[in-house]
C-alpha cells in the first residue's frame, strides 16, 4: 500500500456475504458495500485511508491478509488496488477450535493439502486461500453496481441543475 489517498468502501465477496455472513445477496441496486453489518462498517472504517495501519493475519501465508475487529466479529480482508474486500467472517470464539483465526488457518492448511494431492506442482506456501478471494461473480457483480452508482450520480446532478434553475429569475 503505498501513496496516500481514500480507498473505496470495503465490500464483501458473494461467499463471504452468503456463507460467513449468512445474508442473503441484496439486488444489484442495492450495493454490497452498503450492507449494514457490524464487520463490513468496521472494516471500511478501517481501510479509508490507505497509510492507515493494518494488521496482517500471519497464520496465512500464500495472500497478504488483514485482520478486522469488532465486537465478537472477526474478519479478513484482502486489498485489491484501492478495494479493500471482506474475504472471510466469523465470530471469535477465545481458546475454542471454532476461533476465526485458527479456522482460517486450518481452512488455508487443507487447502493447500488438497491443491498438493490433485497437482503435481505442489504449493510451497503452508496455506491456499485463492478459493476466498474475488471470484468472477464479485467482478460482474462490482461492474453492474458501476452502472447503479452512475445513475445516482446522474440523478443528484440532475436535481442540483433543476434547484439552481429554479433560483434564477
Amino acid at each position: 500500500m503505498s501513496g496516500s489517498g481514500p480507498l473505496r468502501p470495503a465490500r464483501p465477496t458473494l461467499r463471504c456475504l452468503r456463507e460467513d455472513l449468512c445474508l442473503a445477496v441484496p439486488p444489484v441496486t442495492a450495493p454490497l458495500d452498503e450492507i449494514d453489518h457490524p464487520v463490513l462498517t468496521k472494516a471500511s472504517e478501517q481501510f479509508a485511508d490507505e497509510d492507515g495501519k493494518h494488521e496482517r493475519i500471519r497464520s496465512v501465508d500464500d495472500q497478504v491478509l488483514f485482520k478486522v475487529k469488532v465486537q465478537r466479529w472477526r474478519g479478513a480482508v484482502w486489498l485489491d488496488a484501492d478495494l479493500p474486500w471482506l474475504v472471510s467472517a466469523g465470530r471469535r470464539e477465545d481458546g475454542s477450535g471454532d476461533d476465526f483465526y485458527a479456522a482460517l488457518e486450518a481452512d488455508g492448511r487443507a487447502a493447500r493439502a488438497r491443491y498438493n494431492a490433485e497437482h503435481s506442482d505442489g504449493l510451497k506456501t503452508a496455506t491456499h486461500t485463492a478459493h476466498l478471494l474475488p471470484a468472477r461473480e464479485d467482478h460482474v457483480r462490482y461492474r453492474a453496481e458501476a452502472g447503479v452508482r452512475f445513475v445516482r450520480r446522474l440523478r443528484a446532478a440532475l436535481l442540483d441543475l433543476v434547484h439552481a434553475a429554479t433560483r434564477r429569475p
